[in-house]
């Protein structure tokens, strides 16, 4: 079951690519400020799954395995703080400046939870539940990039609303 959650995870990154390219609407106010909500509600979840890996509780993980997610749950917590950085930003003044930015941290998060997972099952070890995140957290990288993308698109013909 774990396998699918992981292979889901990885062929969800591509069906971002696709989704954006023939889904592009624009969030108003209200359901800007909503994704805002969901994405701040998603992040301490995520945070705390990433703060639960204890991989002393696993001896017979390598160093080079365990250094490795030591490594990305450490970016990954990062990432964590400037996406809540950027949703704070963002509630206070919507910018496309500050979607993208948002867009990015979220998408590096998104690649640094995959990296973890795929360890995870390429090691047999069953460290966090990062994956049973991979829908909700998807579907709100779709719903970003398709605003972020149709607003510079705008913005490039001069037309872009605030």
């Amino acid at each position: 079951m774990r396998s699918i959650a992981v292979l889901l995870l990885l062929l969800t990154s591509p069906a971002i690519g696709s989704a954006q390219a023939n889904n592009a609407k624009l969030m108003n106010g209200s359901e800007y400020r909503q994704f805002l909500q969901q994405v701040d509600a998603l992040l301490p979840q995520i945070e705390a799954e990433l703060k639960g890996i204890d991989l002393s509780a696993f001896p017979q993980l390598s160093y080079a395995n365990g250094k490795f997610i030591s490594d990305q749950r450490e970016l990954a917590l990062r990432e964590v703080e400037y996406s809540r950085l950027w949703v704070s930003k963002q509630r206070i003044k919507r910018s496309i400046s500050g979607e993208l930015a948002l867009k990015g941290f979220l998408d590096s998060l998104w690649g640094l939870e995959g990296d973890i997972i795929w360890t995870e099952d390429f090691t047999g070890l069953h460290l966090t539940h990062l994956e049973k995140y991979a829908p909700e957290f998807g579907q709100l990288q779709i719903q970003i990039a398709n605003d972020v993308i149709e607003r510079v698109a705008l913005m490039e013909k001069g037309v872009c609303p605030q």
